[in-house]
C-alpha cells in the first residue's frame, strides 16, 4: 500500500540521519525510542490501554538523555508527531495542533542540511487538517487543504502561521505525490461523510479544491486528481456527464499504483453522477 511505502521512505531517511548525526553512545537509545514511538502509534490505532504507559515511558526516557542540538532535532522528528497523534486520540485539539507546529519548526531546523525532509514537514499540515476535521472545524480544514494543494501543485505562496515555506515549490519526489493523494482522499472522505445534501457537498468541495490548476504538473497520479476535480465541478453545474471521459478516467484510476488511496474519489464521483442522472450510475458501480 502507498501509505506503507511513504512510511518506508521516511524510515529509510531516518536510518540515514541517525547514522550521520547521532553520536555512537546515543545511537542505541535513539533507535529504542523510535521503536517506542512506533509501538505507541500501533497502540493508539488499536485503542490499547497500554498507550498511556508507553507515552509515560517515552517522556521519562527523554528527560534523562544528554543530546546535542542535532541529536535532539533527529529525535524530535519522531517525538513531536507521535505526541500530536497521542493528543489527537485523546481528543485534545490544542495540544495536538501544538505538537504538529513544533514538528514543523523542528523540520525547518533540519531542512537547511536535509532538504529532502520537506515531505515530513508537509505531512504535519496533513495531520493538522485531520485534527481540524476531528473537532468539526470542517471549513478550516477545507481552506487549509486548498492553500496547501495550491502551494504544492501550483507553487502559490503558502502563508501558514508556523514554519518557513519556500516559494515556487514543485512536486518532484514520489513521497510528495503520495502526500498530495492522501490529503485529497482524506478531505474527500470527510466531505462525503459530513454532508447531507448536494449543496453542502458542493460548498465544502469548492472550499477545498477550487482554483487548483496544475498547469505544469506532469505526474500521471496528480493529473488523475486534477481530472477528477474538473469532472466534479462539471457535475456540480448539472452538465450531462461525458461517459467516455469518465470511463477513461476510471480505467486509469483503477490501474493507478495508488488505487487504495484514491477509492474515496470514486465514491465522490459516483454520488455526483447519481445526482445528475439517477439509474445510470448503477452501470458504473457494478463495472468497478
Amino acid at each position: 500500500m502507498p501509505l506503507l511505502k511513504l512510511e518506508k521512505l521516511t524510515r529509510e531517511k531516518l536510518t540515514e540521519l541517525i547514522d550521520q548525526e547521532v553520536r555512537t553512545q546515543n545511537v542505541e537509545i535513539t533507535n529504542e525510542l523510535f521503536l517506542l514511538f512506533s509501538n505507541l502509534a500501533i497502540e493508539l490505532q488499536k485503542k490499547d490501554i497500554r498507550s498511556e504507559e508507553t507515552c509515560t515511558k517515552i517522556n521519562q526516557c527523554i528527560t534523562t538523555l544528554d543530546l546535542n542540538e542535532n541529536e535532539k532535532a533527529i529525535l524530535q522528528m519522531g517525538y513531536y508527531p507521535i505526541m500530536a497523534l497521542y493528543h489527537y486520540k485523546l481528543n485534545n485539539y490544542e495540544k495536538s495542533v501544538h505538537y504538529s507546529h513544533l514538528a514543523i519548526q523542528n523540520d525547518d531546523y533540519l531542512l537547511g542540511k536535509y532538504p529532502e525532509l520537506f515531505t515530513h514537514k508537509t505531512l504535519q499540515i496533513q495531520n493538522i487538517i485531520k485534527t481540524h476535521l476531528l473537532f468539526n472545524e470542517v471549513d478550516r480544514a477545507c481552506s487549509l487543504c486548498n492553500d496547501m494543494l495550491k502551494y504544492l501543485i501550483d507553487g502559490d505562496k503558502f502563508d501558514y502561521t508556523v514554519g518557513y515555506w519556500t516559494n515556487n515549490f514543485n512536486i518532484e519526489k514520489e513521497s510528495e505525490v503520495i502526500n498530495v493523494c492522501q490529503t485529497v482522499a482524506i478531505v474527500i472522505k470527510a466531505i462525503i461523510t459530513l454532508t447531507k445534501n448536494n449543496e453542502d457537498e458542493q460548498r465544502l468541495f469548492s472550499l477545498a479544491f477550487a482554483g487548483i490548476k496544475g498547469n505544469k504538473i506532469k505526474d500521471p497520479e496528480i493529473q488523475l486528481i486534477l481530472q477528477f476535480f474538473d469532472m466534479k465541478f462539471s457535475l456540480y453545474s448539472f452538465q450531462k456527464f461525458d461517459e467516455v471521459q469518465i470511463n477513461k478516467w476510471k480505467d486509469k484510476a483503477i490501474e493507478s499504483k495508488y488505487l487504495s488511496i484514491l477509492k474515496p474519489l470514486f465514491s465522490s464521483l459516483f454520488l455526483s453522477m447519481e445526482t445528475n442522472s439517477r439509474g445510470i450510475i448503477k452501470r458504473y458501480l457494478f463495472s468497478f
